[in-house]
């Protein structure tokens, strides 16, 4: 199928906000293990599943504190955060809400049935031009 910019992608990628190429990894895309998750962006599952989390995370620009890790959760229409997963929870818009978690809940809560996806926070980027 092709996507809105032209490319060959699947729906769902075009609905996630595929970035195709993006050091960050890949949105439900698999990870060098040959293992994926689709509710849990690639790198996400790679640090879920990493027999050394901190050596993945500093070879990924993770950044683990503790045992937790930042990431941006997308619910579920109408749901509530399934904030027993949940380390802290800050800024939430619409259905979105940053928070951390602990490393070894990242799947748990990507499966969670209030859950649609777990992404990596957004980073926000200065314009060149300011």
């Amino acid at each position: 199928m092709t996507g809105i910019r032209g490319d060959e992608r699947a729906p769902s990628d075009v609905r996630r906000g595929d970035r195709r190429g993006d050091e960050r990894g890949t949105r439900g895309g698999t990870v060098a293990d040959g293992g994926s998750h689709p509710s849990l962006e690639s790198t996400l599952y790679g640090l879920s599943r990493a027999d050394d989390a901190a050596a993945y995370a500093r070879r990924h620009g993770l950044d683990v504190e503790e045992g937790t890790v930042a990431v941006e959760v997308r619910l579920a229409a109408g749901a509530s955060a399934p904030e027993d997963r949940l380390e802290t929870v800050g800024a939430r818009f619409e259905d979105r809400l940053e928070a951390t978690v602990a490393v070894d809940e990242l799947l748990p809560l990507a499966e969670a049935p209030s859950v649609s996806y777990v992404d990596r926070p957004e980073v926000p980027h200065r314009h060149p031009d300011r």
